[in-house]
């Protein structure tokens, strides 16, 4: 072979590969005019933890003093009142009477208090939000649809020319 037929088709063998690169480059390029754009909505659940302020009384607090000597002077009246075994159920009688009546009297004189308590609960709230774009697109002659993450704009690119876009552009 000759050595200028050899240059020929090496010229026309690298010119053929770099029709069939810079086709290919151009494939992923491709670009579709985006006819419509239409957002998805949802409602979503969004739980949230609502706190309220309440205040609540709280009974006094008693040290037991006044029971003690409350069931001591109850017992020792009821040890009084009768006798034999009358006498023992008035002792008893007398102290369960006292410590109740000594308790009484005790918590009579202290002061009651509030306190402010925090109670919280969830509640769940509805909102809408978008959560992608039904986008149609013109391609080659043909329409297509697709659900995409985000608004693509004025244009989608497609990639590898099989009609799959890959990002939006604006």
């Amino acid at each position: 072979m000759s050595r200028r037929i050899q240059t020929s088709l090496a010229t026309i063998l690298l010119g053929s590969l770099a029709l069939g690169t810079a086709g290919l480059a151009h494939a992923g390029n491709d670009r579709a005019r985006v006819i419509r754009s239409v957002p998805v909505v949802q409602q979503v659940a969004v739980p949230q933890q609502v706190c309220q302020d309440h205040v609540v009384s709280r009974p006094a607090r008693t040290s037991g003093a006044g029971a003690l000597i409350g069931g001591l002077a109850g017992g020792a009246i009821g040890n009084t009142v009768g006798d034999g075994s009358g006498r023992a159920i008035a002792t008893a009688v007398g102290l369960v009477g006292g410590a109740v009546l000594g308790n009484h009297i005790e918590g009579r004189h202290q002061r009651h208090g509030t306190e402010t308590v925090t109670r919280c609960h969830t509640q769940t709230r509805y909102e809408t939000r978008t959560v992608g774009y039904d986008v149609t697109y013109r391609y080659r002659g043909r329409h297509h649809t697709t659900r995409m993450d985000h608004d693509p704009g004025r244009f989608v690119r497609i990639g590898g020319g099989h009609g799959h876009w890959e990002k939006g552009w604006r």
